[in-house]
């Protein structure tokens, strides 16, 4: 079965819903294709359910701190479960907003993994069975956490995304990356009542920031307990032989917790969708190649959010996804 489109999209993320719902604002017919719920990692498994447990890590630290602005109250036990049950009803909220709102404009979606093809007759998208032409393809399929090469197994080990279902806090963590996502984590986890090591191969935190905010912001952590282990890489990590912790090597001392989050970065995902196969090219660094204008090397086809090179950042492929449209 072949359809058409004037858009076909593939990945429901910020750049892809931001371009579908421009796209039928403007009296195009769309298709977004995704196998996971509209939303992409920003609304499931990144920017959203992370401020919703940064929200609960502020309400905990304030009522710990509440005595000295003569309030009284007490601070009892941590409900991991039910921070987790807070972020989800955040997170369900918006999802169904989205949804709504796609609809409403009549974007057509597609749950089903699509991969793209190019030939004579111009771009397409395949999803199951079924071909879809389209006018353009967009590709805007996010991005993936980079893990090192360490045995991430979800459960000791862990990415952004794993630690954000956790039913119970550890005790003990040890968060790899100085960065935002884990400078993030290692905040709420302190909040929380975690002893966090928090461990940067780079000489300061958010490297890429101004040193003075970087200086600023190492102060503020270790003054609430996080243990900063600058300039030291991570050698190795391991989960324990009765699995009921992690050892990891840093700067030749090895360190042990409950879980060790592995947040180095993220790559783009653009594995299994056929990208070189159709032509499109992609840069060393895994990233698609685009213009000016957001194409590809292949007419028709163009890129937009985190697969692209630059700052991963919602915003900025939401807007990319406007412009495109």
């Amino acid at each position: 079965m072949t359809t058409s489109w004037d858009l076909a999209i593939i990945g429901a993320g910020s750049a892809g819903y931001a371009a579908a719902l421009r796209g039928a604002q403007l009296g195009l017919s769309v298709a977004l294709f995704d196998d996971i719920p509209v939303g992409g990692t920003c609304l499931h498994r990144g920017c959203i359910p992370t401020k919703a447990w940064l929200q609960a890590a502020k309400v905990r630290r304030t009522v710990q701190k509440a005595p000295a602005f003569g309030i009284s109250a007490t601070l009892e036990a941590t409900d991991a479960d039910a921070i987790r049950a807070y972020a989800d009803g955040v997170v369900g909220g918006l999802h169904r907003g989205l949804t709504g709102l796609l609809s409403a404009r009549g974007v057509t979606v597609i749950a089903e993994r699509a991969t793209l093809r190019a030939d004579d007759h111009g771009p397409a998208v395949e999803a199951g069975s079924a071909t879809h032409r389209a006018r353009a393809v967009l590709v805007a399929t996010g991005a993936t956490p980079v893990t090192l090469g360490l045995p991430v197994d979800g459960t000791r080990i862990l990415t952004s995304e794993h630690a954000l279902r956790l039913s119970a806090l550890p005790d003990r963590a040890i968060v790899v990356g100085g960065g935002v996502i884990g400078v993030e984590f290692a905040s709420l986890w302190a909040d929380l009542g975690v002893a966090v090591t928090l461990v940067e191969a780079m000489d300061a935190l958010l490297p890429s920031e101004e040193p003075g905010h970087s200086r600023v912001l190492a102060r503020e952590l270790a003054r609430r307990g996080v243990d900063l282990r600058l300039g030291a890489g991570i050698e190795s990590a391991e989960v324990d032989g009765d699995g009921d912790g992690v050892s990891a090597t840093v700067g030749g001392e090895r360190l042990t917790a409950d879980v060790l989050l592995v947040a180095v970065g993220r790559r783009p995902a653009t594995s299994g969708l056929h990208l070189e196969e159709s032509g499109v090219r992609l840069s060393q660094s895994g990233h698609i190649e685009v213009d000016d204008n957001l194409q590809t090397s292949v007419r028709g086809v163009f890129a937009a959010g985190d697969v692209g090179a630059g700052p991963h950042l919602a915003h900025r492929g939401s807007a990319a996804g406007i412009f495109l449209a």
